[in-house]
């Protein structure tokens, strides 16, 4: 019986033995590739990993959250008839937070949305 011995497939001069069998794929479904590395590169790999991970958004709190508001509202007096995502280049934050404000105005009447989804513009209210 012939016994097998991983190696690194990262280390290209010297074949340091794998402690580690990654399976990467891209989200899709699609097959998956193996990739059996060494304790360097997988060091390396969970930094990387770490790196990109996307931390939460931190929340406003009270008077950030007026202030935030009030640009916004600033911005669509300003430029009626913006979207969310010219909303957010002026006003500066994650779209996702633009959005949740934006929303809260709407609810508050302050603002209001015409169209659909993602090709909503949004008014002063009157």
């Amino acid at each position: 019986m012939k016994q097998t011995i991983l190696v690194c497939d990262c280390c290209k001069d010297v074949r340091n033995p794998a402690v580690a069998t990654l399976s990467l794929n891209d989200g899709r479904g699609t097959n998956p590739v193996s990739l059996d590395i060494c304790q360097v590169h997988l060091k390396g790999v969970r930094q990387y990993i770490a790196s990109i991970r996307h931390a939460a958004t931190e929340r406003l709190k009270g008077d950030e959250i007026d202030s935030f508001q009030k640009k916004i509202v600033a911005f669509v007096v300003q430029n009626p008839g913006s979207m969310v995502k010219h909303i957010g280049v002026a006003v500066g934050g994650p779209i996702t937070r633009v959005g949740y404000h934006v929303k809260q105005l709407v609810a508050n009447k302050t603002l209001k949305r015409t169209g659909v989804k993602s090709h909503s513009k949004y008014f002063p209210a009157k």
